[in-house]
């Protein structure tokens, strides 16, 4: 999944350089996340591409009479998972072929007619700056977030309070998995006891599924059927010194996970962390100072 912060496509038409301009076909992939921009000077442009770009092209550089090539185009443009694609239709072309926008459509790759009378570097400034504000804002956010966490690690708040400091900024349910305490922390807002379970079970089902997954020491992610719909898991495992402690799940039952949420829940692992250490560190001087009392106590020495 793309994790780039940027803007959708559906937040990109509302821009006024693409007022006259329209979503030919790819309707689904209208929340795709544009996080830059490209324009096709030759089709080369492919081998250089990045995801969550958006393509500015013309019909130009379609070949008028070779239909597959223009399909070519569309999977490479999908498989590269490029946000979308604006086309200059006219005046190389009176219109795509049906070929061409059934295979958008069944990739859920937007393609957008590009007005004719706007320049393509309009609409390249204009993205860009709608992206850079975008990505302005979320970082004010971040570092906000960053101070939240700080404060609960310093007053001592403990973690099921940074469980719900994740919880408030990403309005989905959180649950927080210690492997070496078999501690749960859970927040999941207002939800019905039968998903609460689901979830629970959920992420019991992670553990036991056989394979090394809880062992990856980075963000696992993927679609899981939670109630009664398909929705994206993020992982986000708590690593200590090269080892696993725990994992953070959350699930977009209620909303969209995205860059921000990304960046919340990888903050937080990081204070949850430190959190275990200081209590390994508490508890390791505990044990030490036992073992020194029961030796005093059992010494035969006078």
């Amino acid at each position: 999944m793309s994790r780039q912060n940027g803007i959708s496509v559906e937040e990109m038409m509302s821009l006024e350089t693409l007022g006259d301009s329209k979503l030919i076909a790819g309707f689904r992939g209208i929340r795709n996340t544009v996080s830059r921009v490209n324009i096709m000077a030759d089709p080369d442009i492919l081998d250089w591409v990045q995801e969550g770009e958006f393509l500015l092209t013309t019909a130009y550089y379609f070949e008028k009479d070779n239909v597959e090539a223009q399909k070519q185009l569309i999977r490479e443009c999908s498989h590269k998972k490029l946000a979308g694609i604006g086309i200059k239709v006219l005046p190389y072309l009176d219109s795509l072929s049906q070929e061409v926008l059934d295979v958008a459509d069944e990739l859920s790759l937007p393609l957008i007619d590009i007005h004719y009378s706007i320049p393509l570097s309009d609409i390249m400034m204009d993205i860009f700056k709608e992206v850079f504000n975008k990505q302005a804002i979320l970082l004010e956010r971040i570092e906000k977030l960053h101070e939240q966490l700080m404060v609960a690690m310093l007053e001592g708040d403990g973690i099921g309070d940074i469980i719900k400091i994740i919880f408030n900024n990403i309005k989905n349910p959180v649950i927080l998995n210690f492997n070496f305490s078999n501690q749960v922390y859970e927040e999941f807002g207002d939800i019905n006891e039968s998903l609460r379970e689901e979830l629970l079970r959920d992420v019991e089902a992670f553990y036991n599924t056989g394979d090394n997954r809880a062992k990856l020491k980075r963000l696992d992610e993927d679609k899981v059927f939670i109630g009664g719909k398909f929705v994206n898991r993020m992982i986000m495992p708590i690593v200590l010194k090269d080892n696993v402690y725990g994992h953070i799940f959350a699930w977009s039952t209620n909303t969209p996970l995205g860059g921000f949420d990304l960046s919340i829940i990888e903050s937080a692992s990081t204070t949850i962390a430190l959190a275990v250490l200081q209590d390994l560190s508490v508890k390791e001087v505990e044990i030490r100072y036992r073992s020194d009392f029961f030796e005093d106590l059992i010494s035969t020495d006078p």
